[in-house]
């Protein structure tokens, strides 16, 4: 589970495969599908405003939350180490 800012909102991974959006009283927002298989980690990109995943098949995917597209991630981020300020 992770927070996130812009949105304010909590977001949540299942083994189902969703992506679950919720409010501060604990109401579903959204629900989008992601694909990879299982998640593994999911970060909040503050400044780009994605959710980063990293999934089983040793992808690192963004989506895009207020849609739940799944965006192209520049080359530039595969070079970056992310640190979860929350762990």
């Amino acid at each position: 589970m992770r927070w996130c800012k812009w949105l304010n909102c909590w977001i949540t991974a299942a083994e189902d495969e969703t992506i679950r959006l919720w409010d501060t009283d604990g109401v579903q927002l959204r629900e989008f599908f992601y694909r990879g298989g299982t998640m593994t980690a999911m970060y909040v990109d503050n400044k780009r405003e994605l959710l980063l995943c990293a999934m089983t098949d040793k992808a690192i995917r963004g989506y895009e939350l207020e849609e739940g597209n799944l965006v192209r991630l520049p080359a530039l981020l595969h070079q970056l180490t992310l640190v979860d300020p929350q762990a």
